[in-house]
């Protein structure tokens, strides 16, 4: 026997309800079995393995209706450093009024999040990875690398007098002049 259409949107209503709680606590970085505590603490009879597939179920239907973007996470994120930087503030600093001093390990803890929360959120210079000219557009000279098992005997001689040769030629400046080659570089 079907329920009362009152009774299906009050049914459906508290599962919304704690599907969102659900979601909120793991939200804030509760484990599963925690979530699964707390829930049964307010009077849902949920297990480890509920609260999971209600936070997947969650998140799919989020996915479907495209909120649960990288914009909406990169902000949930945004927000619990919000949150943990606000709660270390005062004790970093500490309080002279009432002679307490700063707690350096909070402090450390601070730096830590903000950094975290600068990554998250671009707003550190790119950090190079890789070895380039002082422009940083084109490769710097010398810096390849390669297997040299994979190349055959022949093709090994072949690179040891190239190289030989290079590092008998005079190296070139900018202007084209030698440096080395045994002109005088002073200026006239």
């Amino acid at each position: 026997m079907a329920l009362p259409p009152s009774q299906q949107k009050r049914d459906q209503l508290q599962k919304s309800e704690r599907d969102q709680q659900i979601l909120d606590l793991r939200m804030r970085g509760m484990a599963y079995r925690d979530i699964a505590r707390v829930m049964r603490g307010r009077g849902y009879r949920v297990n480890k393995s509920n609260v999971g597939n209600i936070i997947n179920a969650r998140l799919d239907e989020l996915r479907e209706k495209g909120s649960e973007t990288a914009a909406n996470i990169r902000e949930m994120e945004v927000r619990r450093l919000d949150a943990q930087l606000a709660s270390l503030w005062n004790k970093a600093l500490g309080d002279p009024a009432n002679d307490v001093g700063p707690d350096l390990a909070a402090h450390d803890r601070l730096l830590r999040l903000a950094d975290r929360r600068a990554k998250l959120l671009g707003l550190d210079a790119p950090t190079k990875t890789a070895a380039t000219d002082p422009t940083g557009e084109k490769p710097a000279m010398g810096v390849t690398t390669f297997d040299l098992g994979a190349l055959s005997t022949e093709e090994l001689e072949t690179l040891a007098r190239l190289q030989q040769k290079a590092a008998a030629s005079p190296i070139q400046t900018r202007q084209g002049e030698g440096v080395g080659d045994g002109e005088d570089d002073s200026e006239n």
